[in-house]
């Protein structure tokens, strides 16, 4: 018996090797493969329409969804076969490791991730400086690299977060988290202002790290 059906796979590159050693330790003899670059809300319907077809060789299936990207439009109606899938059907959505999905989306999925090594990336060594600094030195440091637009430094500080999450998810509360991923995943998006989310990480990261050391986040 599944003790999940909805996981969420976040990778920092698509490589089919390790995508199937993961579907493999997910345990479905029967598995089938959807791909798409944006999933919209017709893709949906067609989600539905395989989720209801019965399985063919075996009592459950697994549906791999990868995808490069997902409009609101699509994530909001897929709230309801997330919640209450048929119980012949499960889902994996594979998706890149910065993707925005809703807070009520995220909260339906079983996370995990398949990362790089990122160790020893620049990223994680300028994430971690930022972190290290009190809240006013923070507030200081993305008003000058803002005002300077130093989108290498935003970008670090985004894949950095992103990699903190990555290796600490397992201790994690997965619906509390969701909020941390909401917010590393709309840094550098169209109409966001890097600035407020910057500010906003600068302000919540010493409470966030404290949750997550007491085991509460």
């Amino acid at each position: 018996m599944h003790s999940h059906h909805s996981y969420l796979l976040r990778v920092s590159d698509f490589s089919e090797a390790d995508i199937s050693d993961y579907i493999k330790k997910l345990g479905y003899e029967e598995v089938s493969y959807l791909a798409f670059d944006s999933f919209g809300i017709g893709d949906s319907r067609t989600l539905v329409s395989q989720a209801f077809t019965r399985p063919e060789i075996s009592s459950h299936k697994l549906i791999v969804v990868k995808m490069k990207n997902i409009t609101l439009e699509a994530q909001q109606s897929l709230l309801k076969i997330l919640e209450t899938p048929p119980e012949t059907s499960a889902f994996l959505f594979v998706v890149p490791q910065g993707l925005y999905l809703l807070d009520t989306v995220l909260s339906r999925f079983q996370q995990d991730i398949l990362a790089s090594d990122t160790a020893n990336s620049p990223a994680n060594t300028i994430f971690k400086l930022f972190t290290e600094l009190s809240v006013p030195e923070r507030i200081n440091e993305i008003t000058k690299k803002v005002t300077a637009k130093n989108t290498d430094w935003i970008t670090d500080i985004k894949n950095g977060l992103l990699n903190y999450l990555s290796q600490n998810i397992r201790h994690m509360n997965q619906s509390k988290v969701a909020g941390l991923y909401s917010l590393a995943s709309l840094i550098q998006t169209r109409g966001a202002s890097n600035k407020y989310l910057l500010e906003e990480l600068a302000f919540t990261w010493d409470e966030a790290v404290k949750k997550l050391e007491n085991g509460t986040l």
